[in-house]
């Protein structure tokens, strides 16, 4: 398996748009390496509820039927964040994996109108994707955002599954 791709219903990425438009967030900028994201509530210690209501609501059943054809085995959501790459911004996510503890990586592209943003690989050829797409991988993959110096901002919505 290189990865697989799963085509979420346009009417969930409108949902997932409204709702990160009006969460705070926080900006991300680590020293440590090339990652800087404009918007995110990946640390976010309050994270609020209704955002994993509507994923688990409009996404997650459709994703399960999807998945559970090509692995034949029950699997949860762990955690889920999203990541906003505000256009001519250099908002970037350095190289990194998801592993250990981790069956697979996913990230849906909710807004992803530039074929320059899609999600690069070390090893691996980069995948065809387009927006309303959810891009699964293993996450043993290193893999990174390249910097956004497009005219389109890039939204996108990260998560990991395990298989039960």
């Amino acid at each position: 398996m290189n990865y697989w791709v799963y085509r979420a219903p346009s009417s969930v990425r409108d949902l997932f748009l409204d709702y990160i438009e009006r969460d705070k967030g926080a900006s991300i900028k680590e020293d440590h390496s090339m990652t800087q994201i404009s918007k995110s509530n990946w640390n976010s210690d309050t994270k609020d509820p209704t955002f994993a209501r509507l994923f688990q609501k409009y996404y997650f059943e459709g994703y399960t039927h999807f998945l559970y054809e090509k692995v034949k085995r029950d699997f949860d959501w762990t955690n889920m964040w999203y990541q906003v790459y505000e256009k001519n911004s250099s908002d970037c996510h350095d190289f990194h994996n998801h592993f250990p503890g981790i069956s697979l990586a996913n990230v849906f592209y909710v807004e992803l109108k530039s074929r320059e943003l899609v999600t690069q690989f070390k090893d691996m050829s980069q995948p065809d994707v387009n927006e309303g797409d959810t891009l699964i991988f293993d996450p043993t993959l290193m893999h990174r955002s390249p910097p956004n110096n497009t005219s389109d901002r890039k939204v996108v919505i990260s998560f990991n599954v395990n298989f039960l």
